[in-house]
């Protein structure tokens, strides 16, 4: 019995291991390094603190980031540009990519997981990831061997 947990545990690290290597690589792909990103704006700094955090990534919630830090949606979304270096648009759905990704790692279905993670339906989800990644979330699913 031990055995059989002591392998279940080694198997639950590799396979974490592995996924943050896909992120770590993914994101690193893509310029980008959530862990380490910092602005040099607090109110920046403040929303990607917010952000990265929040459950659930919507319009209401850019909203809510937006009045906090006195700032329209138009000039937070300049200044946030100018800050990471990214679009914001761009920056959350691959703040919700990653958050799919991690509920498929946990072996949720693309549904759950797309729905879950903020996108509008998993057709939706399965576009970003091949916009961004190249591949759908099926395919990624299907082919990898860490889901």
């Amino acid at each position: 019995m031990r055995r059989t947990y002591k392998k279940s545990v080694d198997l639950q690290e590799t396979t974490r291991k592995q996924y943050d290597y896909f992120c770590h690589r993914t994101f690193s792909l893509l310029n980008l390094n959530f862990e380490e990103q910092i602005a040099k704006d607090d109110r920046i700094q403040w929303a990607l603190n917010h952000v990265s955090n929040a459950s659930s990534i919507d319009t209401e919630t850019i909203s809510a980031i937006c009045r906090s830090v006195h700032l329209s949606q138009s000039r937070f979304s300049h200044l946030f540009k100018e800050q990471v270096g990214v679009p914001l648009s761009s920056y959350l759905a691959l703040l919700k990519l990653r958050k799919a990704y991690q509920l498929l790692l946990k072996n949720f279905n693309i549904t759950f997981a797309a729905i879950t993670a903020g996108f509008n339906s998993p057709s939706h989800f399965s576009s970003t990831s091949r916009k961004f990644l190249g591949i759908t979330a099926s395919e990624i699913k299907g082919q990898c061997k860490i889901f």
